[in-house]
């Protein structure tokens, strides 16, 4: 993972996108503020923003695809602070969640959600399959199917390829 930064435009990109490191309470605010403008369409926003900009990162990081997109991904992930996925092989169409930077961050912040608030995770795990599978985005859907913010153990995507 090569972070550049920019010191003349004092910004970082990773992958060709610019990346900014904000903290639990920004994010989780922001996402609160996107749903309390957007209803019910501020999760899909969040989803596809972030499954946009992780797929033209990963395409970026790893050109060639391939079984080494799973690993960068996971890397990625938690390097940057969100949590610790496991995207499984095969016919694994389950990923856990833990340590989720939003979820647990939601509950620090605002208490027990009325659902499940991994917006960008379930964004992230979607490219990440699409990427390594060689698959177009919109061939891969996911899904929050357990969320620590709204009382579960841990979180938990759950992806459905739909070609």
């Amino acid at each position: 993972m090569d972070i550049r930064f920019d010191k003349a435009r004092n910004a970082a990109h990773l992958g060709g996108e610019a990346l900014v490191f904000h903290c639990h309470y920004y994010n989780c605010t922001l996402q609160a503020a996107l749903e309390d403008g957007l209803g019910e369409a501020a999760q899909a926003l969040q989803v596809r923003a972030a499954a946009d900009v992780v797929t033209s990162q990963l395409r970026a990081l790893a050109p060639d695809g391939g079984s080494g997109v799973r690993e960068l991904a996971q890397r990625l992930f938690s390097t940057l602070g969100f949590g610790a996925i496991e995207l499984g092989r095969g016919e694994s169409r389950v990923v856990p969640l833990r340590g989720s930077h939003y979820g647990l961050g939601w509950l620090a912040i605002r208490g027990q959600a009325k659902g499940p608030v991994c917006h960008f995770a379930v964004g992230f795990v979607q490219a990440a399959v699409a990427v390594a599978e060689g698959l177009p985005l919109d061939a891969v859907a996911a899904r929050e199917s357990a969320c620590v913010a709204c009382g579960a153990e841990g979180c938990t995507i759950e992806i459905e390829v739909t070609r």
